[in-house]
């Protein structure tokens, strides 16, 4: 939400960038989405413009990545955030911090559910 006030024309097009480069079925989606997840998550932190909020996104991120690498749960997961990626990419890019804050808030909710399996 607050990201959205911050996130500049370059952002939203480097993180397409990232984006177009997560190909299901291709050898290397399994990092694209990674390089998606971290940037993503890295972008949202900076632009949000609140060190103690920026503090914990990456904090949060770090752990659900932790569990990520012990727990091989296959491609649905990585399919379905990026799912989530590009919905919070959307919002972001229109500058819609409404619905930024639901598609984040369901990523958050999601990762935690997959970390937690």
């Amino acid at each position: 939400e607050l990201a959205c006030a911050h996130v500049t024309d370059a952002d939203v097009r480097h993180l397409e960038k990232l984006l177009s480069r997560a190909v299901k079925g291709s050898r290397s989606f399994a990092a694209a989405c990674l390089a998606v997840d971290q940037e993503l998550h890295r972008l949202v932190a900076a632009r949000s413009c609140n060190p103690i909020l920026a503090a914990e996104i990456r904090r949060f991120h770090d752990l659900v990545q932790l569990v990520r690498e012990r727990v091989d749960a296959g491609t649905e997961p990585l399919e379905n955030a990026l799912a989530e990626h590009r919905a919070i990419v959307a919002a972001l890019a229109a500058r819609d911090p409404a619905t930024a804050r639901t598609a984040m808030t369901a990523h958050i909710r999601n990762s935690l559910e997959v970390a937690l399996r």
